[in-house]
């Protein structure tokens, strides 16, 4: 089903779900919300930075984009509601493209090897020094956290200070889950790499030359999404099937609520 968000010409490039309701975040600071998917509401925000990725941290959403990082504490928003400057809660001089939370801290990547660290939302501490790549997708597992970024680099830490690197001998990933079980990371020429650990990584042809930008799991179902509406299915993350989707624009972002899947683009 294709839904318009009445978000006019602008992109979306994230999505996630709380529990109760998706959130989705993109460019000039376009952020709407939807308890089921289909009906969705742009919130008027005083941001007007592009923003690019979005998590849930069990109480609130946080969002990253370009200089800022940003809290949505209620997905519910009235009438007259807006997106306030002091949802801002750091304003960092870089591009940054996804964050997570591991239950202690929030660890946020990006540009020019950027991984920013905090536990106190004022705080933000650089950890990696030495690469100029840019990182598009960082997920936690329970135990370590992994980065994916340009030229198929991967990284792994189990605390977010101390990181080992490694190549997957791919081009650009750009999408990472952890799904409870393994990481599934995808990428551009249709890349597919999956680990137990996220220290050894497997490639999982998919098929397609297109750039894939997102992956999600719910309902025992993988499924990805990338440009010119590219989406693949897989049950078990290692077989891959096309799946139609009756759209030709980019898709960047994915997430489900255990009952359905939402592509943002």
């Amino acid at each position: 089903t294709v839904v318009d968000s009445s978000a006019g010409p602008s992109f979306f490039y994230d999505v996630a779900w709380s529990g109760s309701a998706f959130v989705a975040v993109g460019q000039g600071g376009l952020v709407a919300v939807s308890p089921d998917g289909s009906g969705w509401d742009v919130v008027p925000t005083f941001v007007n930075s592009t923003l690019y990725g979005i998590t849930w941290d069990g109480s609130r959403f946080v969002a990253v984009g370009n200089g800022l990082i940003l809290t949505i504490e209620d997905a519910v928003y009235n009438e007259g509601d807006t997106i306030r400057s002091e949802q801002v809660i750091a304003t960092p001089e870089v591009v940054l493209y996804d964050i997570d939370y591991n239950g202690s801290f929030y660890a946020a990547v990006g540009q020019n090897g950027t991984v920013l660290v905090s536990s106190d939302d004022t705080t933000w501490e650089s950890t990696l020094e030495g690469t100029n790549s840019y990182f598009f997708d960082i997920a936690w597992s329970g135990t370590r956290f992994v980065v994916v970024g340009e030229n198929g680099l991967l990284l792994a830490s189990p605390d977010a200070q101390e990181w080992s690197i490694a190549a997957s001998g791919k081009d650009d990933l750009r999408g990472l889950l952890w799904d409870g079980s393994q990481f599934i990371a995808v990428g551009v020429a249709g890349g597919i790499v999956t680990s137990a650990d996220g220290l050894s990584w497997e490639d999982r042809p998919s098929g397609p030359n297109q750039i894939l930008r997102a992956v999600a799991y719910g309902d025992s179902l993988y499924v990805a999404v990338g440009d010119e509406g590219t989406a693949f299915r897989s049950t078990d993350g290692d077989i891959w099937t096309a799946w139609p989707t009756g759209v030709t624009a980019n898709l960047f972002g994915v997430a489900s609520d255990d009952a359905q899947f939402v592509a943002v683009g």
